[in-house]
């Protein structure tokens, strides 16, 4: 992601968070009920990396 200048980014599952913030991506808050997955609403982490 790094090579591709991607510095944020928004995963859906608990593990991907885990990667995402052991890779020094910084948690920017959280979209609550903004995301419509397999027909339901669900919120998710916003993460950044400064560049």
């Amino acid at each position: 992601m790094a090579e591709r200048g991607i510095t944020s980014l928004t995963p859906i599952s608990p593990g991907t968070n885990i990667s995402f913030a052991k890779c020094g991506y910084q948690l920017g808050g959280t979209l609550i009920n903004n995301t419509r997955i397999s027909g339901s609403i669900e919120s998710m982490n916003r993460w950044h990396k400064a560049s």
